[in-house]
């Protein structure tokens, strides 16, 4: 396993580890009824699913162009977001959790992002070499 491969990898698990914690966390909190907890754990699942599938498994660099566009501008709009007031996670709006909950999601996920550039390159170097 190459370092940049190992590194996206690590960067990912961690990216879902705080989805996971995010969801935990309001389940714990009680703050969700039955279906409601689905509803936040689908998601994750079906992005965790193809993003590993396609961008893992396959080596793909298409799901992984379509993360370099998508997740600027996710981060984008979630700090708007929290910055007007709009968006709250269940549970936490007003309290420190909630800052640095954003905080670290925001990090992971920008991190996850640079990986994402390296990773893209070096399957296309290999794409490259294949041919």
């Amino acid at each position: 396993m190459s370092d940049v491969r190992k590194k996206w990898l690590i960067s990912f698990i961690i990216l879902l580890a705080v989805g996971a914690l995010k969801n935990l966390y309001s389940f714990l909190q009680g703050n969700c009824s039955g279906d409601e907890k689905g509803m936040l754990v689908a998601p994750l699942l079906i992005w965790a699913t193809a993003t590993y599938g396609f961008a893992y498994e396959k080596r793909g660099d298409g799901w992984l162009a379509w993360l370099i566009v998508t997740i600027p501008l996710t981060v984008i709009l979630t700090i708007f977001l929290l910055s007007v007031g709009f968006v709250y996670p269940v549970g936490m709006s007003g309290s420190v959790m909630y800052y640095v909950f954003y905080a670290f999601k925001i990090a992971a996920t920008i991190w996850f992002w640079i990986c994402c550039f390296a990773y893209r390159k070096e399957n296309l170097q290999i794409k490259q070499i294949e041919r």
